[in-house]
């Protein structure tokens, strides 16, 4: 069997990568600037210029990624270890990825799409997977401006379990969802004052 020219590696490379998955590398030192994040990730910021129509979903979907896997495209909490910070024994759900969404949930987004070609660990597919959640929850929650910490209730919970109100009992969990809420407002206030050089950004940007 001949080798394949080298001309021909490199876009069956990408191909390869692009199915499996595979995380990109991600800059984290400004996360408390939305603009200059985007800047420093203009993959992360194309994710969320094609999936969001609105500078209020893409803050609140940053907001969310950051704090459910602070940008790890392999994330997934531990409840215990076998061998202490190396190897997992057991999780708190099956959680994970850039969204933390469950495996059950996931899987209805790929049956919804059609798709079997999504990852957990794909940040644009998490971006996607976002957006799709709220889309097909939209009516839980109908207030303008949009009430982050009420979302956030929502994407934790689920929809069955938000109206149940069954984590909102927890003070932790009111005290995280502020946490979220906080970083979102602030995101969309920066976001509005550098959307024009985002979108100058988005429109010249090439991977």
């Amino acid at each position: 069997m001949r080798p394949l020219p080298n001309v021909l590696w490199l876009p069956l490379i990408s191909t390869l990568l692009l199915i499996s998955g595979c995380h990109m590398r991600i800059d984290r030192r400004h996360q408390n600037n939305a603009c200059q994040f985007l800047q420093d990730n203009p993959m992360i910021s194309e994710a969320l210029a094609f999936n969001n129509k609105n500078t209020a979903e893409k803050a609140l979907t940053l907001s969310i990624i950051q704090h459910e896997s602070n940008h790890r495209a392999h994330a997934r909490p531990v409840k215990s270890w076998l061998i202490k910070n190396w190897v997992p024994w057991t999780y708190y759900s099956s959680a994970r990825g850039y969204a933390q969404s469950t495996d059950a949930t996931w899987s209805d987004f790929k049956k919804s799409q059609k798709s079997t070609r999504l990852h957990q660990s794909s940040y644009f597919d998490s971006v996607w997977f976002i957006r799709w959640y709220f889309n097909r929850h939209h009516d839980a929650i109908q207030t303008s401006p949009m009430d982050y910490h009420e979302a956030y209730f929502l994407y934790h919970d689920g929809y069955h379990g938000y109206f149940q109100k069954k984590y909102r009992r927890s003070l932790a969990m009111s005290r995280y969802a502020s946490m979220v809420a906080k970083d979102a407002k602030r995101y969309e206030k920066q976001l509005e004052r550098c959307k024009e050089a985002l979108k100058w950004q988005n429109a010249w940007y090439r991977p």
